[in-house]
């Protein structure tokens, strides 16, 4: 018998909302829920738009982060919803390699370098992804 509760039940989760996170802190538990019953999760929730997918296993972020003319990242990754949907061709809020899709996102890449990724600065600092710093100093 399966104890998983209804979808409509999982749509009533606050993932985004700063009140949240202030209050409660990052919510691991919901994030956990949505793996475990909903990995690819349709939100559209009053206050949060547009509406989103909450893509919460790895191995679906790479399916995603792999096929960028299907899943289009732009205008925005993330959904801020303290801030007014953005109209059609408006610019976001925020300008970074996350909200970017090709081929603008490789433009911008190459820019960077490849020293400029958080994982090159560990190893060049003698630190790695789950540390904090790098090296003795």
């Amino acid at each position: 018998m399966s104890t998983a509760q209804p979808l409509h039940e999982l749509d009533q989760l606050d993932i985004i909302s700063n009140a949240s996170y202030a209050e409660h802190g990052y919510p691991h538990t919901a994030w956990a829920r949505l793996r475990r019953e909903s990995p690819v999760h349709w939100f559209d929730q009053p206050g949060a738009q547009p509406p989103y997918w909450a893509v919460t296993k790895h191995a679906d972020v790479i399916e995603v982060s792999r096929k960028p003319q299907q899943f289009i990242i732009a205008p925005r990754i993330a959904v801020l919803p303290d801030l007014p949907p953005l109209e059609p061709g408006e610019p976001p809020v925020a300008r970074h390699l996350l909200n970017m899709d090709p081929p603008e996102h490789a433009i911008f890449r190459k820019v960077v370098g490849p020293g400029g990724s958080m994982l090159s600065r560990w190893r060049a600092t003698g630190g790695s992804p789950g540390s904090r710093g790098g090296g003795s100093g």
